[in-house]
């Protein structure tokens, strides 16, 4: 009685997490400066629509979809913030580790980094427009995860404050990287390094462990 009386909220709140996401991809596609390249690239709007929507109906279907959409996220800034510094939609210079310089260097980083996107796309003009269409992509896809949390989770119990702070650090993350790749002089102390590298490391952890189902930890335990 009890699981059939959760039922209809689960869909209530599912047809709820649907419209914010294709409400997200709304914004997106308006605005030709986040997703102009992606749509020359990557697809037509319908094409994109519906691969983000998979995507979003992936993560209901999950046991824990709130901490399925928090590991979305995650994973997406992950992969989001060395391409940011390469072309940067906004100006990051001022945050720790970040100097603003980077997308000087992205020539020089698509042939020391990304030989196989090189070689995948057949010339460096079309890498680096894959490269740009794959940023706009995940830019869209932190949106309507972000927003996918709040929509499941009205009480704000899942909140996305920690996004920004690992926007920050990511990007820190990335330009070390970077710099070391180009042997550029290191901007980012190896105490914060240190200090960012764990933090991440915890992060990630926390949410694992938030996306394994409670049945999943009763049987590691009896393991």
């Amino acid at each position: 009685m009890a699981a059939g009386a959760n039922q209809p909220a689960l869909s209530e709140c599912s047809g709820r997490a649907l419209r914010v996401a294709e409400r997200q991809f709304d914004r997106w596609l308006r605005s030709e400066e986040r997703s102009a390249v992606a749509l020359r690239v990557s697809g037509s709007a319908a094409q994109l629509r519906e691969r983000l929507m998979l995507r979003v109906k992936s993560t209901l279907q999950q046991e824990n979809p709130d901490a399925a959409a928090c590991q979305w996220i995650s994973d997406s800034v992950a992969a989001w913030a060395p391409l940011e510094l390469m072309f940067p939609v906004c100006d990051h210079a001022g945050s720790p580790g970040v100097s603003g310089d980077i997308s000087l260097h992205a020539a020089a980083l698509l042939q020391l980094s990304y030989g196989h996107v090189i070689a995948g796309c057949g010339d460096v003009a079309t890498a680096c427009a894959q490269l740009q269409a794959d940023l706009q992509r995940l830019d869209l896809e932190i949106c309507a995860a972000r927003a996918l949390c709040g929509a499941l989770d009205e009480s704000s119990a899942t909140d996305t404050f920690w996004v920004e702070d690992l926007r920050a650090m990511q990007l820190a993350m990335a330009e070390y990287l970077h710099r070391n790749a180009l042997e550029l002089p290191q901007l980012l102390s190896e105490a914060l390094l240190s200090s960012y590298t764990d933090r991440i490391a915890t992060l990630q952890r926390n949410l694992r462990a938030r996306h394994v189902s409670p049945s999943r930890q009763v049987r590691h335990a009896a393991v």
